[in-house]
């Protein structure tokens, strides 16, 4: 992918952020997981102080989507390192990493409201496709 489409995706980003603001972006990312998925909020998230968790996944799930166009071979293996990591909490439903990656995205359109466009829903779905991909190769080997 181009330097371009990279720019748009951090442009888009950063802009969200403005316009909602990291918490608030953080929690709509979380309650549409949850919307997705409520089994997660007993299930993994009982223990977890979401106020200060919630932006700090945020930006992890962001870092993960941007390295997937700064730096794809490094993206790959780290993102299976995250899923066996999580393997420790019994995360293992490789539909939970690909429900967060939509979460992100959809949090960010909704963020971005008349912004988005044709050509950075373009960007957004093949860059989330590519980590996506990662997903499930690393789910593989689980």
């Amino acid at each position: 992918m181009s330097n371009h489409a990279l720019s748009l995706m951090e442009q888009s980003i950063r802009r969200a952020k403005e316009k909602q603001g990291e918490e608030a972006l953080a929690e709509e990312l979380f309650r549409r997981f949850f919307d997705r998925f409520p089994e997660t909020r007993t299930q993994f998230f009982t223990k977890t102080d979401l106020d200060y968790f919630g932006v700090r996944k945020f930006d992890i799930i962001v870092e993960f989507l941007l390295d997937t166009l700064k730096h794809p071979n490094f993206a790959e293996g780290n993102m299976c390192n995250e899923m066996m990591r999580h393997q420790v909490y019994g995360l293992n439903d490789k539909a939970y990493y690909l429900g967060l990656i939509d979460s992100l995205m959809e949090s960010v359109q909704a963020a971005l409201g008349d912004e988005w466009t044709d050509q950075l829903a373009e960007h957004w779905n093949d860059t989330t496709n590519g980590l996506k991909a990662f997903v499930h190769e690393g789910a593989a080997y689980l």
